[in-house]
């Protein structure tokens, strides 16, 4: 080996022990979460009651975050005169929610808490995920093989006793790096108490041990997983019977991987109706579908 080649061996060994040194020194940022601030421009998302916002810190945006904020002044309205101690039980219990459901996988993880109120101030920080389940569907990002991974989530729910009663797409996100689907949004849920011997929650209004059904007092329309026609499950359904029909051959595997999960948790007669409340509008008898 001559001087030349040796010097510059020497130099890419020092950079690359510099480049591991640096990135064993460089810290993870420490924000103050209470200076966040909040501006129309950074909004990436709004219910009801809340506003989900980008993560800015000293003008800066760090796109591992968002900000769920409460919308104070509305829910003062809504409330009266327990507005505060009501705001607050809101705030609480959805963090309770999402803070239990994030240890099992089932909702993003939280990074930090600020609850204010006499300053109009109660929002949480949560890791950032990349879309919807309803984006997904509507610019053609979900496969019939995505179809496991939202089984998946609603699986590792049914063995909680929380149920989100708003379970529409916009609440279910995907992280595409992990392949997995996550429910966000937890201002509208139903805690459960009753737990199988198979350790799946059910509801305490049902004389069998029904997982899926949630309240069949609102017709079985609503009550699939405490949801409207538009609920996360249906349009899956919907999906993947649109592919059969338009003969997308491994929809068909999918499908059936979704009849069967709705038929575990379900009795005969519940799930016949359940497929037929599914199949409303739609190119398939309740016969082809069972």
């Amino acid at each position: 080996m001559d001087k030349n080649t040796k010097k510059n061996s020497f130099k890419k060994l020092i950079k690359s022990k510099r480049k591991r040194k640096s990135k064993k020194q460089k810290k993870t940022a420490v924000y103050d979460i209470t200076k966040l601030k909040f501006f129309k421009k950074d909004i990436i998302g709004e219910g009801v009651y809340s506003k989900v916002y980008k993560f800015r810190y000293n003008n800066k945006v760090d796109y591992r975050y968002v900000v769920k904020k409460l919308k104070i002044a509305m829910l003062r309205k809504y409330f009266g005169k327990t507005a505060n101690k009501s705001i607050l039980t809101l705030f609480n219990n959805e963090l309770r929610a999402i803070i239990y459901l994030s240890k099992h996988k089932i909702c993003p993880n939280v990074y930090g808490i600020h609850s204010d109120i006499a300053h109009n101030n109660l929002y949480y920080v949560l890791e950032k995920l990349d879309f919807t389940l309803g984006k997904m569907l509507r610019e053609g990002l979900f496969k019939p093989s995505h179809t496991d991974f939202f089984l998946e989530l609603l699986r590792k729910m049914v063995k909680t006793p929380y149920r989100h009663t708003d379970l529409h797409i916009e609440n279910v996100m995907y992280h595409k790096l992990r392949k997995k689907f996550y429910l966000i949004d937890f201002g509208h849920y139903k805690k459960l108490t009753k737990e199988s011997s198979d350790g799946f929650f059910y509801t305490e209004r049902s004389s069998g041990e029904d997982v899926l059904i949630f309240d069949k007092s609102k017709g079985y329309g609503r009550a699939v997983m405490g949801t409207s026609g538009y609920s996360a499950l249906s349009m899956v359904y919907k999906y993947l019977v649109y592919q059969i029909l338009n003969e997308n051959k491994s929809a068909k595997k999918y499908y059936l991987k979704l009849i069967n999960f709705i038929q575990e948790f379900t009795s005969e007669k519940d799930f016949k109706i359940i497929i037929k409340e599914l199949n409303k509008g739609k190119d398939i008898t309740n016969e082809e579908a069972i």
